[in-house]
């Protein structure tokens, strides 16, 4: 559903953000989010429209509150005029944030010098999270259904390829998982589907990260795992600026260097999460955040979790952790 301003202005009334002034041009959807950037007399906010349930949504705005109340730059929730995060308008979930100016690194040579600072940055906001569990309990923090393991587990059934190889990955990964040592490795809440995308600077300086539509309770190596598929450092060819990254985020991060010798499956963990997201997508036709708004571009993320796992597959299981205490 596309919202009219005259939609916006209503929407607008049930939020403490003053009156609205202005509609910008809708700000570029997500897979679960349509977003519209507006002006009230009180300042600039995020108005977005997301496709999840109330509690779900309840959930991330609670993140994102935690976050913009203990020292991270993002983008803070509003709350309605009854006291929640968000509201059912018209059987659509809405939550209003404050705006975050600028835009994310797109260019290779933009990202690569901003490596460190990623890592930094990403290692802060775990410590934060990790404070947040042990604020709030785990047992609060958990999502149905959502963790990286068990989700790869649950859609392998119904959302497989046809596609000898995966198959083929997905079977040596069912029996290599059961002997992840979950014990010795970090829990906390995470992003989910952290990129370079997900930071935003203007005229240099940094002004916070955004979407976190996917946080939920997991090993903090889950957010390792996209940071380097989104900046190419699970390559190894780039292993010296893999380094750069991880020793960044370690030096900020409450997790050790042993806990890298599990990086390797994380990865391949990850590649076929994406895998099956996006062929979940394309047999549920779903085209949300799409470019070409066609399903079969779904398809695409398949092929590149394939190409992942092949070039993951090329390294040794300790290579990058190998790399990281050999510098």
């Amino acid at each position: 559903m596309i919202l009219s301003e005259r939609k916006i202005k209503s929407i607008v009334e049930y939020f403490d953000v003053g009156e609205l002034e202005k509609v910008f041009t809708t700000v570029k959807s997500g897979f679960q989010s349509d977003n519209y950037h507006i002006r009230t007399n009180k300042g600039d906010y995020i108005l977005r429209q997301i496709y999840d349930t109330v509690e779900d949504v309840e959930y991330i705005m609670e993140v994102y509150d935690y976050l913009s109340t203990h020292g991270i730059k993002t983008s803070k929730p509003i709350t309605t005029k009854e006291g929640t995060f968000s509201l059912l308008y018209e059987s659509n979930v809405i939550a209003v944030q404050t705006f975050i100016p600028g835009t994310y690194y797109e260019s290779l040579d933009k990202i690569e010098s901003a490596l460190s600072f990623y890592g930094n940055e990403l290692g802060r906001i775990h410590q934060v999270f990790l404070n947040m569990v042990e604020e709030k309990g785990k047992e609060r923090l958990s999502r149905k259904r959502w963790d990286s393991i068990s989700y790869v587990k649950e859609a392998s059934e119904e959302y497989m390829p046809n596609n000898e190889y995966i198959k083929q990955q997905y079977e040596v990964w069912e029996q290599e998982i059961n002997y992840f040592t979950k014990d010795r490795l970090t829990k906390a809440v995470i992003h989910g589907d952290v990129g370079p995308k997900d930071f935003f600077f203007e005229d240099g300086n940094y002004m916070g990260i955004i979407d976190f539509n996917a946080a939920h309770l997991d090993f903090l190596l889950f957010d390792i795992a996209p940071m380097m598929m989104y900046c190419d450092l699970y390559r190894p060819e780039r292993k010296e600026l893999y380094n750069t990254f991880i020793t960044a985020y370690l030096a900020e991060a409450p997790i050790t260097k042993e806990e890298l010798k599990w990086l390797h499956l994380v990865l391949r963990t990850r590649w076929l999460l994406q895998i099956l997201l996006h062929q979940s997508r394309y047999v549920e036709g779903i085209t949300q955040g799409l470019e070409s708004e066609k399903v079969e571009e779904n398809l695409d993320g398949v092929r590149d979790g394939e190409n992942f796992l092949k070039t993951t597959n090329r390294v040794s299981i300790d290579f990058y952790y190998q790399s990281i205490i050999s510098t």
